[in-house]
């Protein structure tokens, strides 16, 4: 009995954690989208100083994600179910990147969307300190072939996620902030050709 407690404790900490933030996220009703604009620092190690990237996103539950970067450089992604495409001339054109790119935004659908019992499976999740947010965890990939491109992610909230550090096998990491969270109705949010991309594709 006492050589299992410690694995109880982990299992119900772990529980814990996922439903604190299940509970308190606040879920994108039905017809709605989320707004968020976002600063993105990726650190590179052999790179100094962080590549700081900004601009927005929008997010349309079980139709995908729309990431707008403004700087340094203009440059829109558009994630659906069918795959990851970059917009070039109004036209989307369908990317050929590893399965890491595509996990992440499918995660981070999720996450923003307040979705977290159902994308989190492929991790193990532990609870982190955190100073600024309500809740905080750290997920820990199981997955042999997740692991060599994925160390851990951190993701920390209150009633919306505001930061995830996604922490890469090779030692660089990427931290995501975001902020100006909107719930908005469809029609405003999003223009006609950004609805033809999400219900198109």
């Amino acid at each position: 009995m006492i050589q299992k407690f410690p694995l109880f404790l982990l299992c119900f900490l772990s529980v814990f954690s996922l439903a604190k933030a299940q509970q308190t996220l606040g879920k994108i009703p039905s017809g709605k989208v989320l707004s968020v604009a976002f600063t993105q620092y990726r650190h590179l190690k052999s790179i100094p100083t962080p590549l700081t990237s900004i601009g927005t996103l929008k997010l349309l539950p079980q139709r995908g994600l729309i990431w707008n970067t403004k700087k340094p450089f203009p440059n829109t992604l558009v994630m659906t179910k069918k795959g990851l495409f970059q917009q070039r001339d109004g036209d989307l054109i369908p990317l050929t990147k590893g399965p890491q790119s595509t996990f992440i935004f499918d995660l981070l659908s999720k996450v923003l969307e307040g979705d977290f019992q159902n994308s989190l499976d492929a991790f193990e999740i532990e609870n982190i300190p955190s100073k600024e947010a309500q809740w905080a965890v750290q997920l820990t990939p199981k997955d042999q072939q997740l692991k060599e491109m994925l160390r851990t992610i951190d993701i920390y909230g209150t009633t919306q996620t505001s930061l995830v550090i996604i922490h890469r096998s090779n030692g660089d990491y990427d931290e995501i902030h975001f902020e100006n969270h909107k719930i908005m109705d469809e029609k405003k949010a999003l223009n006609s050709q950004e609805i033809g991309w999400l219900y198109d594709k």
